[in-house]
């Protein structure tokens, strides 16, 4: 009986010492905080095959859902007039705002359906503030160009499909 407590004993020491580095075999679509998998994609777990987690500077950055990566983003600003009474102020001024990722904008600014759209940047990026570009005077009621990314302006708000 002895020797088979001690055996137990023996075999609960060894796994209190044995748990698995985390790696890229062991966390392959992860990252590693310490010996932790953490395979939640957020701006503070923005890595991806066992390297160590990566902090994303989210003043300026987010973490890029196909990359795991953190990579800059701009922020749209669209001012437009609504046809109607029922939203934005009574029919006056409408302004909406939303983050894109820097790399998708030239797409976006080149679109043809936003050509009747005035375009400005309003704020150049810098080390704690996102570019912002502002666009108005565009073209359209219910929608402020046909574009890929879906943009909409009937409620005072709009959405690009790879957009938050």
């Amino acid at each position: 009986m002895r020797h088979h407590a001690w055996l137990v004993a023996v075999a609960l020491l060894v796994g209190c010492g044995s748990s698995e580095p985390c790696n890229a075999t062991t966390c392959p679509t992860g990252c590693c905080d310490g010996s932790t998998c953490r395979t939640e994609l957020t701006s503070q777990t923005c890595s991806t095959g066992g390297t160590a987690c990566v902090a994303c500077n989210t003043a300026v950055q987010s973490c890029s859902p196909a990359s795991r990566s953190c990579a800059p983003f701009v922020i749209i600003r669209v001012t437009y007039t609504l046809d109607t009474v029922t939203g934005c102020g009574n029919g006056g001024p409408c302004q909406a705002e939303t983050h894109v990722w820097a790399s998708d904008y030239p797409g976006l600014a080149a679109d043809p359906h936003w050509a009747t759209c005035n375009k400005v940047l309003a704020q150049a990026a810098t080390a704690t503030q996102p570019a912002v570009h502002a666009w108005n005077g565009c073209s359209g009621y219910g929608k402020c160009g046909a574009t890929p990314w879906n943009a909409f302006d009937t409620s005072c708000g709009f959405i690009f499909t790879n957009s938050w």
